[in-house]
């Protein structure tokens, strides 16, 4: 089952970290990885709530809500004939105003062990920009003096 992760140490509170986080609806606004997202059930990111993810050079897919942990982490996948797509998001207090956000994306079910290799390079760039994006978007009003 190929998995694969992507983390960023950001200068932010993780109750901070995890406040743009779950707002899944306007992480377009962040990244530019997601071009759209909607809420098919509620808005709030609850365990059963669905979401359907718009990405560039991919399909719109639906993502379910399977376990959420606030403010430490949340877990969501998707599933289409063969293949189940699980994103895990996690956020650690590492130090003083530090959060660590590790994302990791796991492909599973009859067609994960092929999909996952043929996709892995847009994988791990697309895991790469979220968590730089979200980096930036969180510590872009810190600048030193």
């Amino acid at each position: 089952m190929p998995s694969y992760e992507a983390s960023a140490s950001i200068a932010a509170e993780r109750e901070a970290v995890w406040s743009v986080l779950v707002d899944v609806l306007n992480w377009p606004g962040w990244t530019p990885t997601v071009q759209k997202v909607e809420a098919l059930d509620a808005p709030e990111l609850k365990v059963g709530h669905r979401f359907r993810v718009h990405q560039p050079k991919l399909r719109p897919s639906v993502w379910t809500v399977t376990a959420v942990d606030a403010p430490a982490r949340f877990t969501w996948e998707s599933r289409v004939p063969g293949l189940v797509m699980t994103a895990d998001h996690s956020v650690k207090a590492t130090a003083d105003g530090v959060s660590k956000l590790v994302l990791r994306f796991t492909l599973g079910g009859l067609l994960g062990p092929i999909v996952g290799p043929m996709n892995r390079k847009m994988v791990v760039s697309y895991m790469a920009q979220e968590a730089e994006s979200l980096r930036k978007r969180l510590e872009a009003g810190r600048r030193a003096p």
